[in-house]
């Protein structure tokens, strides 16, 4: 609306300029055209300066608006990266307590490797972490029933073979043992 006005003002302005310039020589003429394009100007100079001041006070309210957004932006980006770091410990706090028990299952294996098999490892969670370790433990416990059935067998072959040599030397007639190669294993005197 206001520019509205300013433009009708601002086509009085002309107006009564042309009509000034086209003025004939008289001078009570010239002098009430002159007034009036002198009063087409103040109104014009008005409706401007009224225009002017509504300009400016849009452009404040929106240059306080931007201040006011740019505030709460930083704001927000502080408080984002608050969160973010804290979200980051507790990732970091998070992976730490899941790993431990891998680190634990790690020593244990390297244990079992250095040939001792009474390891068992502790992990209270029921995820995939704490089915890794009862599988670990049962493995570390059929490891060591397998080397005590070996162990076992092994007593049992020694006695076997002695038992072999005692019968093998007892009897009365000679005996001779070869291997596929052709080579004499065993031989009674």
């Amino acid at each position: 609306a206001e520019c509205a006005d300013a433009r009708a003002a601002s086509d009085a302005y002309d107006e009564a300029t042309g009509r000034l310039a086209d003025a004939t020589d008289d001078p009570a003429e010239a002098a009430l055209l002159t007034d009036e394009q002198r009063h087409a100007a103040e109104v014009l100079s008005e409706k401007l300066r009224s225009l002017s001041v509504g300009i400016d006070g849009k452009v404040s309210e929106a240059v306080l608006r931007a201040e006011r957004d740019e505030r709460e932006a930083a704001f927000a980006v502080v408080a984002l990266s608050v969160l973010a770091a804290l979200v980051g410990v507790l990732v970091l706090i998070s992976t730490s307590r899941a790993l431990r028990p891998l680190r634990a299952l790690v020593e244990s294996a390297k244990a079992i490797g250095r040939g001792s098999l009474d390891v068992q490892v502790v992990v209270p969670a029921d995820d995939e972490v704490g089915a890794l370790a009862r599988e670990f433990n049962a493995m570390a416990r059929a490891l060591k029933d397998r080397e005590a059935v070996l162990a076992s067998r092994g007593d049992e072959l020694l006695r076997m073979s002695g038992f072999a040599e005692n019968v093998i030397r007892s009897v009365r007639v000679g005996i001779m043992v070869i291997d596929e190669h052709g080579r004499v294993r065993t031989l009674n005197p």
